[in-house]
C-alpha cells in the first residue's frame, strides 16, 4: 500500500474523480484501512452537501485551477513530516475535508445571499439519509399528461432503535462490469454503498413475513409470489422470482393497516445490474386507486407511475433500505420495468418494517406505565 501522506487520489476517489481502474485500487487499500476509510467517507458526504446546497446550478465537478489548489494545499498540509496511513492520524486527507468545507461554506454563503437567505447552508434537517441527495427528473415528454406532485411527507422524530438489516451473503467478487444509467447514484459502487440510519420504534417487526402476495404477471416465469415474503433472500436459484417483461408489480397484504418506517428490497444480487423505474406504493385499498409513494427513481416517468426524484443503484446482497416517514396502509405495491441485464423483472424478499395500526409501541406502553407525580401545592400568601 502506498504510504505516501501526501497522494492526493483518496480526495479524488472520494469526489468520484478517479477511473475504474484507479477506483478499484484504492478500494482495495480501504479494506485494509478502517480509519483512512472513515476519513474518505467524510470527504464524500461533505462534497454531496456542498452539491445538495449547489443543486442543479454548479456541476460537482473539479476544474483544472481547482485540482491545483487542492494539491498544493495537500502539498504543505503534508509539510513537517511524513504522514503514515497505519496507525497514525491521517492529517493530509482530514486537511483536504476541512478545505472542501471552507470552500463549499462560502459558496453556500454567497447563494444564501444571492437569494435572500443569509447563511443558506444545508443542515441534518434538510439532507437525506441515502447515500446520494436527490435531483429533479427531467420535464415530461410533451403530449403526457403531467404527473401529480406527492406531498412531502415530514420525518416523524421517532425514538426507538435503529434498525439493523440480517443481510445475506455476497453471490458475486471481482471487478464489476460498467454499468451506465442516465440516473445512477455516484455512490452506488458494489464496496462504497452505506445502508442510511433509520430509526424504527421499539416492538416495530417485519410485518411482511409470510403474508399472500400477489402480482400483475399472476403466472412467473420462473418461482413463485411467495418468495417476496418468505424470509429467503440469499439470491440463490430457488429464492428469487422472475415477472415478465417490461412494467411489472408485486404486492403484498400485510393483513391489517399499519404505520410503516422503513422498507428493505432485493431484486436480484447474482450480478451487478441495475433495474430501472423502481417505485414503491402503499395504500388501504388494494387496487391502489389512492396510494402514498415511499421511493421512485423513476426520473423521466417513463413508468406513467409520476416523476421521482430517487436515484438508482445496482443491486448488491445489501439491496436498498429507504424510510417510509410513518405512512400508513395494508398494502404494498412493488414496481420495475426491467433492468439493465434483460427486460425481465426479479425479486427476491421485501421487509416492512412497522406496528400495527392502532398498536401501542414499547415506548408508548412504557410511558403509559409511568405514575404521573402531582404534587399538592400550598396556598398562595402573597398578593398585589
Amino acid at each position: 500500500m502506498n504510504d505516501n501522506g501526501d497522494d492526493p487520489k483518496y480526495l479524488a476517489y472520494a469526489l468520484g474523480e478517479l477511473g475504474e481502474s484507479e477506483s478499484a485500487q484504492v478500494e482495495a487499500e480501504l479494506a485494509d484501512n478502517p480509519e483512512l476509510r472513515v476519513l474518505v467517507d467524510q470527504c464524500r458526504k461533505t462534497g454531496k452537501l456542498i452539491e445538495r446546497g449547489l443543486a442543479e446550478e454548479v456541476e460537482m465537478t473539479l476544474t483544472d485551477k481547482q485540482h491545483e489548489t487542492l494539491e498544493r494545499e495537500i502539498e504543505q498540509s503534508g509539510q513537517g513530516g511524513s504522514v503514515k496511513w497505519q496507525g497514525r492520524p491521517l492529517v493530509t486527507l482530514a486537511a483536504a475535508a476541512a478545505i472542501i468545507i471552507c470552500v463549499g461554506a462560502a459558496i453556500l454563503h454567497m447563494r444564501g445571499k444571492d437569494d435572500g437567505q443569509e447563511g443558506a447552508v444545508p443542515t441534518p434537517e434538510n439532507t437525506v439519509a441515502i447515500s446520494e441527495a436527490p435531483e429533479q427528473g427531467p420535464p415530461a415528454v410533451d403530449n403526457e399528461p403531467e404527473p401529480e406532485e406527492v406531498a412531502e411527507r415530514p420525518m416523524l422524530a421517532v425514538r426507538g432503535t435503529r434498525l439493523s438489516l440480517d443481510l445475506p451473503a455476497p453471490q458475486f467478487t471481482g471487478t464489476p462490469k460498467t454499468i451506465k444509467s442516465a440516473n445512477l447514484v455516484a455512490s452506488s459502487r458494489h464496496k462504497n454503498y452505506i445502508a442510511p440510519v433509520i430509526m424504527i420504534p421499539k416492538g416495530a417487526k417485519n410485518l411482511a413475513i409470510s403474508k399472500p402476495t400477489t402480482a400483475s404477471d399472476s403466472m412467473p416465469i420462473i418461482g413463485e409470489l411467495s418468495f417476496l415474503s418468505d424470509g429467503d433472500k440469499e439470491g440463490t436459484d430457488g429464492s428469487f422470482v422472475e415477472l415478465g417483461p417490461g412494467r411489472q408489480y408485486i404486492q403484498v397484504d400485510l393483513a391489517e393497516s399499519s404505520e410503516l418506517h422503513a422498507i428493505a428490497l432485493w431484486h436480484y444480487h447474482s450480478e451487478g445490474r441495475v433495474y430501472h423505474d423502481v417505485v414503491v406504493q402503499v395504500s388501504d385499498d388494494p387496487d391502489f386507486v389512492t396510494s402514498e409513494v415511499v421511493f421512485n427513481n423513476d426520473h423521466d416517468n417513463s413508468s406513467g407511475l409520476g416523476m421521482g426524484k430517487d436515484k438508482e443503484y445496482i443491486e448488491t446482497n445489501k439491496g436498498i433500505l429507504f424510510g417510509c416517514k410513518g405512512a400508513k396502509g395494508r398494502y404494498i405495491r412493488f414496481y420495475s420495468n426491467g433492468s439493465t441485464s434483460s427486460e425481465m423483472n426479479h425479486y427476491i424478499e421485501a421487509e416492512v418494517y412497522g406496528v400495527k395500526a392502532g398498536e401501542k409501541t414499547e415506548e408508548e406502553e412504557k410511558t403509559e406505565g409511568e405514575a404521573r407525580l402531582e404534587l399538592e401545592l400550598p396556598k398562595p400568601i402573597c398578593c398585589g
